[in-house]
């Protein structure tokens, strides 16, 4: 390949078209002002797509949570296991614990 395939490049753009001495990727179709705003519109699109993506997952997390904090049952088996952790941490000489009901 020449440089002289695309003869109405400027010297900076045939350096820059063929640096490190093998041609760059040249995008098939001309980018006009109108495709580049056509791909910033896609590219916005596809970026609110994933936002509203990852805030559905975030509420449906949400909703699971709730739904475990609503259906957990407080059992004298679960209160007298917190106590004994925290018991064994002051045996042990850990960092007091802050417990808040």
């Amino acid at each position: 390949m020449t440089l002289r395939q695309f003869p109405d490049l400027s010297p900076i753009e045939e350096q820059l078209l063929y640096s490190h001495g093998q041609p760059a990727k040249v995008p098939a179709m001309p980018m006009t002002v109108a495709a580049l705003f056509a791909e910033r519109e896609v590219r916005r699109r596809q970026d609110q797509e994933a936002n509203d993506q990852l805030q559905r997952r975030h509420q449906e997390e949400l909703a699971e949570f709730r739904r475990r904090l609503e259906n957990f049952q407080l059992t004298e088996a679960i209160i007298q296991s917190g106590l004994d952790r925290i018991k064994r941490a002051f045996d042990h000489g850990s960092m007091p614990i802050l417990s808040a009901s």
